[in-house]
């Protein structure tokens, strides 16, 4: 392990088990003149804001939200799923700064589900007002001459475009995984192509990777609150206990052992393997770990020298197994 600032020397950590918790970011969108004007915000800059006393946001008149900027679009289809949440609460908290303040939410399914739908009608209450719009109609903002924000959107319910002038447009951007392409390469840890962590399996292991002593949670596996991702936590770390709480650890008799002198080298296996078991070792030729092999046979298939068999599922024994079977026909 590398020091982040750079400062002092790698250190060396033995350990039993990983949790991949990488984490993610708001992304920095591209439309809705986001950089063009100071008063274009994120929901993390506008949190930032309002933290720190800015005038603009005790002071402002109108504000706008638009959600899913960045997401559910062809090139991140999914919901990010926070954002809704953060939008009914930053109304919440601007209304309580100033109950007079007109706030709108632009939205193409508000999505507060469980004990959220109370945010939402406690929005509603308070007078925030909820207009949807579809990706096939976009709202369209635009920097007047006086440099203020002008908003146009179609009302789906009136089926003609509105003009609203906004003191502050806050841009519900999606969550993307952050950049560890090197990290997740060197654990040989499956992506999806939005670039998050895939589970061995949705139902069974929600938490695990195929390869054993491998976990994941947080932002890094999808987007999901803070309450869901510490229980996903607390699940990997139980997990990763049921490994560490072993002083011994049993493995399949089925596992994949190489032929020293039949092995030339070639690193075919180091390729083909899904779970990353084989290397080069100090010893000139493949080793397999017996605890790292899973069995699938992927390296005995592919090995040009045939220097790789998996035992109980050698050449002779199924020879036999066929032998005997035509014996007995």
């Amino acid at each position: 392990i590398e020091p982040v600032n750079g400062n002092g020397s790698p250190v060396e950590i033995a350990h039993g088990a990983t949790i991949m918790a990488t984490g993610g970011q708001e992304h920095r969108p591209q439309e809705y003149l986001y950089g063009e004007h100071p008063d274009i915000l994120t929901h993390l800059e506008l949190d930032e804001a309002t933290t720190n006393g800015d005038p603009r946001i005790s002071k402002g008149n109108t504000a706008v939200f638009i959600q899913c900027v960045g997401s559910r679009i062809p090139e991140r289809p999914y919901c990010s799923r926070t954002c809704c949440t953060h939008t009914l609460e930053n109304a919440l908290t601007l209304k309580k700064m100033n109950p007079d303040m007109n706030i709108y939410v632009l939205y193409r399914d508000l999505r507060s589900y469980g004990f959220r739908e109370d945010l939402y009608r406690e929005a509603r209450t308070n007078g925030v007002t909820f207009i949807r719009y579809d990706l096939e109609d976009l709202p369209e903002v635009s920097i007047n001459d006086q440099k203020e924000i002008s908003l146009t959107v179609v009302d789906h319910v009136l089926g003609r475009p509105i003009r609203i002038l906004p003191d502050l447009l806050i841009l519900a951007t999606a969550i993307v995984p952050n950049a560890n392409k090197e990290l997740f390469e060197l654990f040989k840890v499956p992506v999806n192509d939005e670039g998050f962590l895939i589970e061995a399996h949705m139902k069974l292991k929600p938490v695990d990777f195929a390869s054993e002593g491998l976990f994941m949670a947080g932002l890094a596996h999808y987007p999901k609150p803070i309450d869901e991702s510490i229980a996903q936590a607390k699940a990997a770390v139980a997990r990763s206990m049921t490994i560490l709480g072993k002083e011994t650890i049993l493995v399949g008799g089925i596992v994949a052992e190489v032929s020293p002198e039949k092995c030339v080298v070639c690193v075919t296996c180091v390729r083909t393997c899904p779970y990353g078991a084989p290397r080069i070792g100090d010893e000139g030729h493949a080793v397999i770990d017996p605890a790292e092999c899973r069995g699938c046979g992927a390296c005995v298939a592919e090995c040009p020298g045939k220097a790789i068999t998996l035992k109980h599922f050698t050449d002779d024994q199924i020879m036999a197994k066929e032998d005997a079977l035509f014996l007995s026909a």
